[in-house]
């Protein structure tokens, strides 16, 4: 279990939503029906008066054919005094600083249409109001459930494991003067940069300062040129002359300027000087306005770095900066890009790209340290669960390399019977990738199903899975898959990296041992503790450790492609910069290894030895899997199937030794709900939902996923502004799955003096 963790939450407190749910009066008389078990409570304690009195009108489809006929005048007077005190407390939410300056960092577009939400909601409730109510419980619902790492509403605090305190988890403040946040800290986007580079790329006087580099999709072979893709070009001796040069980094534009005629054109071809930074550059402005600098004095050139001075300046001002102040600097860093050639319009299929110049992280003012109690219940609970995902890992490798293989036999061999890396990259990512990495995951999808059904039991409820349960999961898989072990030693396969949540009443219940662990979403493959994300508030000397951590995990040197410019996301989960770690450049792609761990793509062959795939560097001889090499391909196939690793495919909760594996599901074909499609208006509406979810014996608090959502939505059968967003979802989808809360509301032992938060660990384990 890696030593280092950090804590994943929410910036509102939970508590604020039940401020919209229909108050005990209205819900009183199914009282007597509530369970003990908050993360199985059966929404039977909300259909009270008004959900048991269900009228027979069309719009109330699908309630149950005992409830009596009618609903009385006085019923729907209480539920329509609610609903407008409800939707008058939504606006007053969303109104406060704090959250329309989260609703600014999250859409300003959503901010404002949501500033005159508050003047409607005493109104008759039109087409209109309606969208713009349902657009603030979708953002409410996000603020106060969504464990997040963005802003203040998504803070992170880290963590350190301590095995010689005696304390579960204990939080402690970073500095006690200070409020919630310990400090914020605003970068530039990388599409900013990346943009900003490319705009300054085509000056020509950046010539005369860059080393002119070779294509990286090229290779030098004396007299010869290999060029993407496989093809070679015969040169000169003066152009290969210059070509080595700029193989190494110093061919510079004098030199090229000097060169005869006729190698100067050939070689300005496979050549270019391009300014490009490597995502996660610190201070990217000043790296770039240095470089400008190195072009000596220039009229054309002061303009520029004068908008690099202010755009830096800008930034810093946005990290203390108020919401109208933020919101004016979003437009003036616009701007200010604009007049400097950078294109700052949205793309097609590039979902962050133009959204806004910079994002900002914050690291609440808590640090945590992890005491022997729980260090060690985790590690003797999760590891074998981990190891579970490590044969995973292991038998999808083996199948990727197997469709690798297949692919590696059809293509041209060179005379000494290797394959061109470009080649086989395009042969192995052209059209048929996506169905090819589907096929795996739907392959392993389907040996786990099979083996999860034979442990589920007679219980409809919970599945108590026994010691060895794990193991014949695990056999079922190497069975379908004997030659796993193969690939034990691809990078990756022995990490994984769980969202761990403790479910406590609150911190002395967790000081005292009364908690319990509930597995969340798993990362296999992936060392989530190191989240580049998080890495800018480590302090030094634990990053130090970090740092020297991972570099053992890839000693003796590990291969992995570039991650492209155009394809960056901030949430992308990297291996930190080590000296172990080497870098593969393709072409729109940029390494942010030094020089001497780079290698161009051109330089790449793939050979096989002993049935096994490897690509090998042409000039340093240096060698890695092709699996290892390709893993974001890998990562894909694991992220399809993490969600039935550990049972996914069952309606049944699942524990194994007190641990909470897989929370209680149940899947529904949307024909088989209501159809009202307003039941935050009407209390027939409302009911007919309120009596549906009683008949399924659903828990009042659950997170629902429509098949066409990307994400869950959290559900309270209390509030009709939740079930209204839960029928508008539905009715557009197919199929839908609703899972219980767990931990429950009562169960966020994570509270301060607003109230209680959601919270989960991110946790790595090397197995």
């Amino acid at each position: 279990m890696f030593k280092l963790f950090w804590l994943r939450s929410t910036g509102f407190p939970f508590d604020e939503l039940d401020s919209l749910a229909l108050p005990p009066d209205i819900t009183s008389h199914a009282a007597s029906h509530v369970a003990s078990d908050t993360t199985s409570d059966p929404a039977s304690d909300i259909t009270s008066h008004a959900a048991s009195h269900v009228a027979s009108d069309p719009a109330s489809a699908g309630a149950s054919d005992n409830a009596p006929a009618t609903l009385t005048a006085e019923d729907e007077r209480r539920f329509q005094e609610h609903q407008t005190r409800a939707r008058k407390t939504l606006a007053a939410l969303l109104a406060r600083p704090d959250a329309a300056e989260a609703l600014l960092l999250s859409n300003p577009d959503a901010l404002d249409r949501l500033t005159s939400l508050g003047e409607s909601t005493g109104r008759a409730i039109n087409s209109r109001a309606r969208q713009r109510l349902r657009l603030g419980w979708s953002y409410l619902q996000r603020f106060h459930t969504k464990n997040d790492t963005c802003s203040f509403f998504g803070p992170l605090a880290w963590g350190e494991v301590d095995d010689a305190s005696p304390t579960p988890l204990r939080a402690d403040p970073l500095d006690p003067d200070r409020g919630t946040l310990h400090h914020r800290q605003v970068f530039f986007e990388h599409w900013v940069v990346d943009r900003l580079c490319a705009a300054l790329s085509e000056d020509g006087r950046l010539r005369e300062v860059l080393p002119l580099t070779l294509h990286s999709g090229c290779d030098v072979l004396g007299r010869r040129v290999r060029v993407p893709l496989g093809r070679e070009i015969r040169v000169g001796a003066d152009a290969a002359r210059l070509l080595r040069l700029a193989d190494e980094g110093t061919l510079d534009a004098r030199t090229l300027d000097a060169a005869p005629p006729s190698a100067r054109a050939t070689v300005t071809r496979l050549v270019s000087a391009e300014l490009r930074l490597p995502p996660g550059t610190g201070q990217p402005m000043r790296v770039i306005a240095d470089v400008l600098r190195a072009t000596g004095p220039s009229d054309e050139l002061r303009p520029v770095l004068e908008t690099l001075g202010d755009l830096e300046a800008m930034r810093e001002e946005f990290e203390t900066a108020g919401r109208e102040r933020r919101r004016e600097l979003f437009g003036e860093m616009g701007q200010a890009l604009t007049s400097i050639g950078v294109d700052t319009r949205r793309r097609q299929g590039e979902m962050y790209v133009g959204r806004f110049p910079v994002y900002e992280d914050c690291r609440r003012n808590l640090a945590l340290t992890m005491g022997e109690p729980l260090a060690r219940s985790l590690r003797e609970r999760l590891t074998p669960v981990m190891r579970l995902f490590r044969t995973v890992a292991e038998c999808a490798a083996a199948r990727l390399h197997d469709r690798y293989a297949k692919v590696h036999a059809t293509l041209p061999r060179d005379e000494d019977g290797t394959v061109d890396f470009l080649v086989f990259l395009q042969a192995v990512r052209g059209p048929e990738a996506a169905r090819a990495h589907e096929e795996v995951a739907g392959e392993l999808r389907e040996i786990l199903r099979t083996a999860w059904s034979g442990q589920a039991g007679d219980d409809t409820d919970e599945v108590t899975l026994p010691r060895d349960g794990l193991t014949r999961i695990a056999a079922a898989l190497v069975a379908a898959t004997p030659d796993h072990h193969r690939f034990a030693d691809v990078l990756g396969v022995g990490i994984a990296s769980p969202d761990v949540l403790l479910a406590a009443r609150d911190q002395e219940a967790l000081d005292s041992g009364d908690f319990r662990i509930v597995i969340g979403e798993v990362h296999p493959g992936v060392l989530t503790a190191l989240q580049p994300v998080a890495m800018p508030f480590l302090d030094e000397a634990s990053a130090k450790w970090a740092h020297a951590e991972a570099d053992r995990l890839l000693a003796p040197g590990r291969t992995l492609l570039a991650a492209g410019d155009e394809t960056y996301q901030r949430s992308r989960i990297d291996w930190p910069v080590v000296p172990n770690l080497w870098e593969i450049a393709l072409p729109g792609s940029t390494s942010r290894c030094p020089p001497e761990r780079r290698i161009p793509a051109g330089r790449g062959r793939i050979v096989e030895r002993d049935g096994l795939l490897r690509f090998t560097d042409r000039r340093s001889g240096r060698e890695e899997d092709v699996v290892t090499v390709l893993s974001t391909d890998l990562h894909r196939v694991l992220f399809g199937v993490a969600g039935e690793v550990l049972g996914g495919g069952l309606p049944q909760r699942i524990r194994r030794q007190g641990v909470e594996l897989k929370r209680r599901s149940w899947t529904f074909d949307t024909a088989e709900l209501p159809t009202p499609t307003r039941p935050a208006e009407v209390l027939a509406e409302y009911a007919a939902y309120a009596v549906w979810a009683q008949g399924h014996h659903l828990p009042r608090h659950c997170y629902f996923l429509a098949d066409t959502e990307p994400k869950p939505i959290y559900l309270d059968w209390h509030n009709p502004l939740a079930v209204d967003t839960f029928a508008k979802t539905v009715h557009r989808a197919a199929r839908v799955r609703l899972t219980e809360m767990s931990p429950g509301p009562d169960e966020l032992w994570f509270r301060t003096e607003a109230g209680r938060f959601s919270s989960e660990l991110r946790m790595s384990f090397v197995v």
